[in-house]
């Protein structure tokens, strides 16, 4: 509806005839908005304008409708005007914060929401709006504040308990979470609204059963929301009891779904097809920053042959670390997006020229695989971010490895052509300057402690079951298990185990901590644990530069083989195990093998730097060779 809320009390209108007319022209306005015809209802609004310039309710719906047709300065000046005439006009100033926020200026949106409230206590709506702007800007506990007011006082306001709920989720508060959102009216919101949120709760959980259902459940309730789309693929990768055909499927299903809300592709680009040309490459990213990605996009940026390749980065995302920075300092196109629309985005990239428009996301938060399905680019390739395929026809390549992904055995399973890299799929680069620890070695089997270094989501029940087992061998050691942080998460755990026979005085629970305790903490274990079927891969390099070791299962699909994929690099075959039986087998070994697992303590550093897993520039080269692999090929056929 274009009304805008409000009474615009104390503006004295007059009565009779011109504010019938006025009345009966909003309303024709309103029902010309809601079919999504902004124009007309602009100057039918303007008709209301001119039979009655006093009424309170025409500068909200000229700004809603000026709004809807991106005219945003206008809407703004409109209502200023309309507050220069009534400084009391509450409403309009509810609606400027709401103006002064889709331009991103939180200060000014702040400004005009308190305003409202000062001038209308009771208008909730606005403290709820306050809140977000106050999250945005970290004032968590004040933001709380407002929506636990709000709903005390509007119990019936759906958006006041979702927004309160989706704020306990990112606090990790889950079962207050789950709580509120379960009982909001999802009928008062948005379709999918509500089951969407769910999906993110019980991910965050590691529930991704329940998660894959709400996420599926948004995706029926409005198909044109393509988020839950990708939230249902995300949790559909932690699922052991699906097989890679299910799962390829899936994606292909939600691919469709993507590129068909895209629209028509570019068909044309501005690019010579001469295949020894100096390539402008794009890498879209919302996860440049102190994230596995941007860990790993470290050595590439900095090592990329600047005579061959025009580096670009579009990133999306507001956040900027010192990881951030560090990126930023070795490209000199960067381009920030995450304020632009993915037609925008395509435009731009089209507009620039970019040869290869690399995806670094795949369907993990922050995507923009609806730029890549406009095809701003002749040629794009997947890689880093998510390990599985996109499922979008307009992806050409995956870039994956020969373990990951051997030869013959998993196209079927990708929609994208692979492009395997000669070694591993990525480079690890060490983040901090650790030195070695010299654990003692001398715990036998029996005294031995396991750990697990993996994001919480990633325990899965099937890598319960595993732990489970191996510790059921070894029933004095001791487990070990970061990222529990939240109550909830602890007692999640430890129920968990207790089902698989693992005693609670058994484990110990370890909360996040710094960079340097993180490490130390890798160093005072015997044995790293990993998870199934989502491997770690930070975590793991992670492990083994502190002389860790840690047995790798080849899973059944990519996504559970990066372990793998590691551990072949470095040649340890005893640490490779192809069945879950030969995995527990292994963990026990080397548990009950002291001396083996001390010189793993003193080698395994050395032999990661010796190997290709930390040649940064080698790896840069061979990654360079496919991209230009990738442009001849591309050249050659014509397209």
């Amino acid at each position: 509806m274009g009304q805008g809320g409000g009474t615009g009390q104390g503006m004295g209108v007059a009565d009779g005839a011109p504010v019938a007319r006025a009345e009966a022209l909003l309303a024709e306005g309103n029902a010309l908005e809601d079919r999504g015809d902004a124009a007309a209802a602009l100057a039918t609004y303007d008709a209301a304008r001119a039979a009655c310039p006093d009424h309170p309710r025409v500068p909200l719906n000229v700004a809603n409708a000026l709004a809807s047709l991106g005219r945003i300065d206008e809407a703004i000046r409109t209502l200023r005007d309309a507050l220069a005439a009534n400084p009391r006009h509450a409403a309009a100033q509810f609606n400027l914060g709401k103006l002064h926020l889709a331009q991103s200026r939180q200060d000014d949106a702040e400004a005009a929401f308190r305003a409202a409230l000062a001038l209308d206590p009771a208008m909730t709506q606005a403290g709820v709006a306050l809140a977000g702007v106050l999250e945005a800007k970290g004032r968590v506990g004040d933001a709380e504040a407002l929506l636990l007011r709000a709903v005390q006082e509007r119990p019936d306001l759906a958006l006041a308990r979702f927004n309160l709920g989706t704020l306990y989720v990112r606090q990790e508060r889950c079962d207050e979470a789950e709580s509120l959102l379960k009982g909001v009216d999802s009928q008062a919101l948005p379709p999918g609204t509500v089951s969407g949120a769910l999906g993110e709760l019980y991910l965050k959980m590691g529930r991704h059963t329940e998660a894959q259902r709400a996420f599926a459940s948004a995706l029926r309730e409005d198909p044109a929301q393509l988020d839950p789309g990708s939230g249902l693929l995300f949790a559909l990768n932690f699922r052991a009891d699906t097989t890679p055909a299910e799962v390829f499927d899936e994606h292909v299903r939600i691919g469709v779904l993507i590129e068909r809300s895209a629209g028509a592709p570019y068909r044309t680009w501005n690019v010579p097809a001469i295949a020894n040309r100096r390539l402008r490459i794009g890498y879209v990213s919302g996860d440049l920053m102190q994230h596995p990605v941007g860990r790993f996009m470290l050595p590439v940026l900095a090592h990329h042959d600047r005579h061959n390749f025009d580096v670009h980065c579009f990133y999306n995302h507001v956040v900027a670390d010192d990881v951030t920075r560090q990126l930023q300092y070795h490209v000199r196109n960067w381009h920030s997006i995450a304020g632009d629309d993915d037609t925008a985005v395509a435009q731009r990239i089209h507009d620039l020229g970019i040869d290869l428009l690399v995806d670094l996301s795949g369907h993990t938060t922050r995507h923009r695989l609806g730029v890549f399905a406009r095809r701003p680019a002749p040629l794009q390739a997947a890689w880093l971010g998510y390990l599985n395929t996109t499922g979008l026809a307009a992806i050409d390549w995956r870039i994956c490895d020969r373990h990951t992904d051997p030869e013959g055995e998993t196209e079927r399973f990708n929609v994208e052509r692979l492009c395997r890299l000669p070694h591993a799929q990525w480079c690890y680069l060490p983040f901090a300057n650790v030195p070695e620890v010299k654990h003692p070695a001398t715990r036998d089997g029996d005294d031995v402690v396991f750990g697990s270094f993996s994001q919480r989501v990633k325990v899965t029940d099937a890598t319960l079951d595993l732990w489970g087992r191996v510790l059921r061998e070894l029933p004095r050691a001791a487990l070990a298990v970061m990222d529990t942080d939240p109550a909830w998460a602890r007692r999640s755990l430890l129920d968990r185990l207790a089902v698989r026979g693992v005693r609670a005085d058994r484990v110990r629970l370890l909360g996040r901590e710094s960079l340097a305790a993180y490490y130390g903490r890798i160093a005072e274990v015997d044995i790293a644990l990993d998870t199934f079927p989502y491997n770690g891969a930070t975590t793991t390099f992670d492990t083994l530069w502190m002389g860790t070791p840690l047995v790798a299962l080849r899973g059944d699909r990519g996504i559970a083989r990066g372990g793998y994929s590691i551990l072949s690099e470095l040649g340890d075959d005893d640490l490779v195990a192809r069945s879950a039986d030969e995995w527990v087998g292994a963990n026990v070994a080397l548990a009950r093998n002291a001396a083996r697992r001390a010189t793993l303590r003193r080698t395994l550093r050395d032999r990661l730097r010796g190997s290709p897993l930390l040649d940064t520039k080698g790896f840069v080269r061979d990654l360079e060779a496919a991209y230009r692999g990738m442009w001849t090929d591309w050249c050659l056929r014509g397209r």
